[in-house]
């Protein structure tokens, strides 16, 4: 009996390309892998098809390419792959250059997203209400250590653009004011100081906890609001009083209707009971009338003739 040795054969695949040609080095080895949208690319094309499309679209995004999704095993197995190819110096180093640009620089228009309840009503109300008005909401309705923890998130996100502004600075307790009331102003005066310099703008501050969210706007808590809002409710409520004297007068009136029917339904019903008892009395005499008749016509017939 022969034993034959066991053959393995592994088949590299190749790569698909650029859109408007083939691979211009050919790539036929194990750093070929299965990127977006099932293609099978080597690190070159998948690289020159990413930033092609980010041109076309206009976005500044970071490139990610095939290798990235690679294992560490596969990707040493890719390098001792490509180590093996017959590849020029210069094609080498042109492929090293490349590796290193694998970031594209974000544009100045880029918006970054900060997940922060207070933030975002902040910089969402601050240019509509006056500034007293959004400081009372916030000391009111967020605790002390939300406060804080805001600042700081609003610090650490433009630490470079907030370097020459004072209000930055960590704050110390004081007997005079709360420590929280005073962070409060300095968030707002850290909005109006980025605001003036065109860099608010570039980070959007979104809730994730709708509940930390305040139900009413600044201006609500306005006496002079809530004066024209009592003015409102109390003609509601004068209109209200008006409906129901007019249902209780039309109450009152089905009241009498009933009152007046209930005496008529009694005077009716006097005046047929004594209808009956009269019709009543005069059968009572008809009948006796028809008793004595005939008690008169049955003695005339029993007695005898002489």
């Amino acid at each position: 009996m022969h034993h034959f040795p066991r053959c393995i054969i592994t088949i590299m695949p190749l790569c698909q390309g650029l859109p408007d040609g083939p691979c211009p080095k050919r790539r036929n080895d194990g750093s070929v892998k299965v990127g977006e949208g099932d293609l099978i690319l080597c690190r070159d094309c998948d690289q020159a098809r990413f930033k092609a499309f980010c041109a076309a679209q206009g976005k500044s995004v970071n490139v990610k390419l095939v290798s990235d999704k690679v294992p560490n095993t596969d990707r040493f197995q890719a390098k001792d792959d490509t180590a093996t190819d017959k590849v020029p110096n210069s094609d080498r180093s042109h492929a090293k250059d490349d590796t290193a640009t694998d970031t594209v620089s974000p544009s100045a228009s880029t918006t970054v997203l900060v997940v922060s309840e207070l933030l975002s009503y902040v910089v969402f109300h601050r240019d509509k209400v006056s500034t007293e008005n959004l400081r009372k909401v916030l000391v009111y309705f967020y605790l002390p250590s939300e406060i804080n923890a805001a600042k700081k998130l609003f610090v650490a996100t433009f630490m470079s653009d907030l370097a020459e502004c004072s209000l930055k600075t960590d704050r110390r307790k004081s007997s005079s004011r709360m420590l929280h009331d005073v962070e409060v102003e300095d968030i707002i005066g850290m909005a109006d100081y980025l605001d003036q310099r065109s860099k608010l703008h570039q980070v959007k501050f979104v809730a994730a906890n709708l509940d930390r969210l305040p139900k009413y706007g600044p201006e609500e808590v306005n006496i002079c609001t809530i004066a024209d809002n009592q003015a409102v409710l109390d003609g509601k409520v004068a209109q209200l009083h008006d409906r129901v004297e007019e249902l209780a007068h039309v109450n009152s009136s089905t009241q009498d209707i009933c009152q007046a029917v209930s005496l008529v339904q009694v005077s009716v019903n006097d005046t047929v009971q004594k209808a009956l008892d009269s019709v009543q009395a005069q059968v009572s005499d008809l009948a006796n009338v028809c008793s004595q008749l005939t008690n008169c016509s049955v003695s005339k017939h029993a007695s005898p003739i002489v």
